[in-house]
């Protein structure tokens, strides 16, 4: 029998990136090659300081890799134009960063809304945050400020905005790293019911040996190379 060979959502081709350091560049990624199906966990572990947010970065379209080629659904990220790249990430790309990067200015409320401003269906997507804020604890604080919440709760606040435009990928790095241990399994709950329910397919970089057991396959990162782990 011939094997049908599932189309990958994203994929990775042979990925490079360098830093310029005061002595020359730096490698930290080194011919890095990944595919991603739709619907599917992953979670990336390695030592401090490998490339493990780079790695993200690059997927996600924020940073360019040296050589390599990266797609998603079959189009090359280098053939966007920036307008289009932007549009990309905010249609399709989840974003969940070490720092929450909160508008200090905004309510609760407001800070989960930030991405649906260039996006249609306002009602529906306000009707979304509410079911995603009191899924992850958060219905009795809509109207607070960043600064009136814990770390944790920013972070929990961070997770619902990625969220609010039904990504197709979410590239969470160290989502529940701020979170005490109920918030960190209610968030990882949540994030592997969207993954059943709506297929989001999860890439998520953590030190958890317990949450990269829950996510399917695991990475491991190291001097610039990714390898699986059995």
């Amino acid at each position: 029998m011939t094997q049908v060979l599932v189309p990958a959502l994203m994929e990775l081709n042979a990925v490079t990136y360098a830093y310029a350091g005061l002595s020359g560049s730096i490698d930290v990624l080194k011919g890095v090659t990944l595919r991603i199906k739709s619907g599917e966990c992953i979670a990336v572990v390695g030592p401090s300081g490998s490339g493990k947010s780079t790695l993200l970065n690059c997927m996600g379209g924020l940073d360019k890799p040296g050589s390599g080629s990266i797609l998603f659904d079959g189009t090359h990220l280098s053939e966007y134009s920036p307008e289009e790249l932007a549009r990309f990430r905010n249609r399709e790309i989840g974003f969940v960063l070490q720092q929450h990067h909160l508008l200090p200015q905004c309510s609760v409320l407001e800070n989960v809304l930030i991405p649906t401003l260039v996006a249609p269906h306002a009602r529906e997507s306000g009707e979304r945050a509410l079911m995603l804020l009191h899924q992850v604890g958060l219905a009795h604080r809509l109207h607070h400020r960043p600064q009136e919440l814990s770390g944790g709760e920013c972070q929990r606040v961070a997770v619902v905005r990625a969220l609010i435009n039904n990504p197709r990928l979410l590239l969470a790095d160290e989502p529940t790293g701020s979170l005490n241990e109920e918030s960190a399994v209610a968030l990882v709950d949540l994030l592997m019911t969207l993954n059943r329910e709506q297929g989001m397919a999860v890439v998520m970089v953590t030190h958890s040996p317990d949450l990269a057991e829950r996510l399917g396959r695991t990475y491991r990162l190291h001097d610039g190379k990714l390898e699986m782990l059995p």
